[in-house]
């Protein structure tokens, strides 16, 4: 369940970049980019962004964004 960026969304404020605990999300083009081969999927990211812009995709195709679970309909 590694987090992607909405660059939509993304206003590029920081504060994933500054509470992501593994170090791995940096702004390119003041958009954050998260190194998806080194998250550990803790979720931090989404839960922390104030504008729902970075989303954990669940193996059953709904999302997660912060601490809220959004089910596909199928």
């Amino acid at each position: 369940m590694v987090p992607h960026v909405d660059v939509f969304k993304c206003t590029g404020c920081g504060i994933c970049v500054r509470e992501c605990p593994e170090g791995i999300i940096g702004l390119v083009k003041e958009k954050a980019a998260i190194l998806s081969d080194l998250c550990v999927e803790c979720g931090i990211c989404a839960f922390v962004c104030p504008f729902v812009a970075i989303v954990n995709e669940l193996p059953n195709g709904g999302y997660e964004t912060g601490n809220i679970m959004h089910l596909s309909k199928r």
